[in-house]
């Protein structure tokens, strides 16, 4: 396999744009043109970003999009977003946020790889009854 890490802020370019309905095609065929018509959504990125990303490593760049990537380094306040963002699940209603991560996440359990893969060696996966508990990880 390939390694398939991405920033942060790659991520959340991502996963708002697919929040948006922007396609995986679309994503992977990233130029210009698209770049304009996402510029448009009011998403106040750059997505440039994700154009040279793409550009480094076509390849790459497709399996990301298509296959999911892992973060490089994950805070607890970007591990909140993403799992905002990518499952849809809002803090206090679906999820408990603790200093040092997030517990009574319900989440489906075909999502279980997605949502492990995106983490990056700083947390760690607890499953028990159907609830899953991300705590960082201490060294």
């Amino acid at each position: 396999m390939t390694e398939r890490k991405v920033t942060l802020y790659e991520a959340y370019m991502i996963e708002n744009l697919k929040k948006q309905g922007i396609s995986n095609s679309e994503l992977i065929n990233i130029d210009d043109q698209a770049i304009e018509r996402w510029n448009k959504l009011d998403l106040d990125f750059d997505f440039n970003i994700l154009k040279e990303l793409a550009e480094k490593n076509e390849e790459v760049f497709a399996e990301i999009i298509s296959e999911g990537y892992q973060v490089k380094f994950l805070t607890l306040k970007g591990l909140i977003n993403l799992i905002q963002l990518k499952f849809d699940k809002q803090q206090d209603v679906d999820f408990t946020v603790h200093e040092d991560g997030i517990s009574h996440l319900q989440l489906d359990k075909s999502r279980y790889p997605e949502m492990k893969q995106f983490l990056s060696p700083n947390w760690k996966v607890l499953e028990e009854d159907n609830l899953v508990t991300i705590r960082a990880v201490h060294s």
